[in-house]
């Protein structure tokens, strides 16, 4: 070969390598290369607040199947009643996010239900199902744990689930669950006017038990709902000794009176000592309750218990 022919042949060599190493290159890039795509990174705490209906929609839960795909979120979303200070206590809808121990969960929560056992002796108390929401590129899944021969969580998805690590995403405050003046005095919020309800014909002449001090005063102003008469927290009082012992004495001067209308009050007092049972007493009526026994009552009684 001569000379100039060895040199053009050089240069076409050189050309070829070269287009064939931009062309390689083009296609790595395009491709990923030919090594392995990494795990997917470990979950951390998100900085953006999750709102409850993204987390975890409402939808039915039903048991994992099938393969997970790739990366994905996980949040498991439950209700906790806390106080705020002067507001009595509420209940919060709280986010949570899974950041650790998914892998692990997700492997417990594949296994299948296990068949319900003949004669096996099963409570009837309800289970949480102990759901998970999984978000990943085909939407949202919420997914309950396997169940053993009572339709309650095994023992491995409740340890698997148990053992996840969660960080606090999100949380909305719903309604109040009791309010300040029930939590200070322990007063329910609400209860039955049960001097509205009939009660059997009292045996013999009973009288009311008398009540032993300390005792706590707890009073209601009446609603009518859906034909019930329910009452609502208005105010309470803790009565001294000397307030007790006025108690008793006009609760001695009771009698029973089949006359007296169990619905004319619309206030009434609950009244807790400390022996067992309660008695009930119309502040603005005649009526009397104390366990099955009712009377009708006078005006001394009505001020001794409303101060």
């Amino acid at each position: 070969m001569s000379g100039v022919s060895s040199c053009v042949a050089g240069l076409l060599l050189i050309v070829a390598l070269t287009g064939c190493g931009q062309a390689a290159g083009t296609r790595a890039a395009e491709s990923g290369g030919d090594s392995p795509p990494s795990d997917p990174p470990e979950l951390t705490p998100s900085s953006a607040a999750v709102t409850p209906d993204v987390a975890c929609p409402a939808q039915e839960s039903s048991r994992l199947s099938g393969d997970t795909g790739g990366p994905m979120d996980a949040y498991v979303c439950s209700y906790e009643i806390r106080t705020v200070p002067g507001d009595g206590s509420w209940s919060f809808h709280v986010v949570r996010r899974v950041t650790g121990g998914l892998g692990a969960l997700l492997e417990a929560y594949r296994s299948p239900d296990e068949p319900p056992v003949a004669d096996m002796a099963c409570t009837a108390a309800g289970v949480d199902p102990l759901v998970v929401h999984l978000h990943d590129e085909h939407g949202t899944r919420a997914v309950r744990a396997p169940v053993g021969p009572c339709s309650a969580p095994t023992e491995s998805a409740k340890s698997a689930y148990a053992s996840l690590i969660t960080a606090v995403v999100g949380e909305q405050q719903e309604g109040q669950s009791r309010s300040q003046l029930s939590v200070d005095t322990s007063c329910p919020d609400e209860t039955k006017d049960v001097l509205s309800i009939e009660q059997p014909p009292q045996r013999g002449d009973p009288t009311p038990t008398p009540l032993s001090a300390p005792v706590s005063v707890c009073m209601y102003r009446v609603a009518a709902e859906e034909g019930m008469r329910v009452g609502y927290l208005e105010a309470h009082r803790t009565l001294t000794a000397d307030q007790v012992a006025g108690v008793n004495a006009a609760l001695d001067l009771v009698r029973p009176d089949r006359g007296c209308s169990r619905v004319e009050h619309r206030r009434f007092a609950v009244l807790f000592g400390s022996q067992p049972g309660r008695t009930v007493i119309a502040l603005d009526g005649c009526a009397v309750s104390q366990d099955a026994g009712w009377w009708r009552a006078d005006d001394h009684l009505r001020r001794a218990v409303g101060g």
